[in-house]
């Protein structure tokens, strides 16, 4: 690969945590505050909260992390469902945070972040769940994003020369900036082509329960809604549906936002985060 990762933000130092059958890559920051974990999402890898984290860091411990299968940490076959990250997760807040977090994830993230707050709700202050895949059921083809996990997969699988994978970007893509295709080329070296197999096929949920996770979730949540018009994966009754089955939650949505609402918005989605912990502590 041609391309380098971007370098960390200051104060953060990158470690590997042994979570048994994987080997989990992450950062964490200097002690400035509570601890605040961010999960990305699907394909992506810690650096997408990159500058969520530099608003963050002076305030907060920031703790980041690459899920299974993505960026530095190891890969596992078979092991990408929506109820295998979650594990990995606990176990190094366990052993390196060792007390509640605020956890915000984003899309697949949230889907983790849901789990461990079900599981292990001594672990979470505060779940943050932006805008996450939770309640698109039956016919995976609902998905908005199935198609550009079927190109990063065939893409992953190919033989194309960085150009050749960046030629390809362009042209699905062609209001791309070039900073977007360096870091889906990153995506597409570093990441396990086997993570997009499951939500490809619908595979990837066989054995989770949106409804009973929601349910188990007792942390104060805060449901961070993109705006479907232009892309977003909670859509409005899923959004209301959700609201029904978490004990103690805030609903708020973005207009205009797409998926990475942090991306377009991290001073007001942190100024959000920030104002709804502040609240419910």
């Amino acid at each position: 690969m041609t391309v380098e990762l971007p370098p960390l933000p200051d104060g953060l130092i990158e470690r590997e945590y042994d979570a048994g059958d994987v080997k989990l890559n992450y950062a964490i920051g200097e002690n400035n505050g509570p601890p605040i974990i961010l999960i990305h999402g699907l394909g992506g890898m810690m650096h997408e909260f990159f500058s969520v984290c530099e608003l963050l860091k002076d305030r907060w411990q920031v703790i980041l992390v690459d899920l299974r299968g993505h960026g530095k940490s190891s890969h596992t076959p078979n092991g990408y469902n929506f109820d295998s990250y979650h594990s990995d997760i606990i176990k190094l807040m366990r052993d390196i945070v060792g007390g509640p977090s605020v956890v915000w994830g984003h899309s697949l993230g949230a889907i983790v972040t849901m789990n461990i707050a079900a599981e292990a709700p001594e672990l979470v202050s505060a779940a943050i769940l932006e805008d996450p895949p939770m309640m698109i059921a039956g016919d995976p083809s609902h998905s908005p994003f199935l198609a550009m996990f079927q190109t990063m997969q065939d893409l992953m699988l190919s033989k194309a020369s960085d150009d050749e994978v960046r030629a390809t970007l362009r042209q699905l893509t062609p209001n791309w900036q070039d900073r977007y295709l360096t870091r889906y080329l990153i995506r597409i070296r570093l990441n396990d082509p086997e993570i997009y197999t499951g939500p490809l096929s619908g595979r990837h949920k066989e054995s989770w329960d949106a409804e009973r996770t929601l349910r188990g979730v007792m942390a104060p949540t805060l449901l961070m809604q993109a705006d479907p018009a232009v892309g977003a994966a909670v859509l409005d009754e899923h959004a209301t549906r959700a609201m029904k089955l978490l004990p103690n939650a805030r609903h708020l949505k973005y207009e205009g936002a797409n998926h990475m609402i942090h991306a377009a918005l991290p001073e007001q989605t942190v100024k959000d985060v920030e104002a709804f912990v502040a609240k419910m502590a």
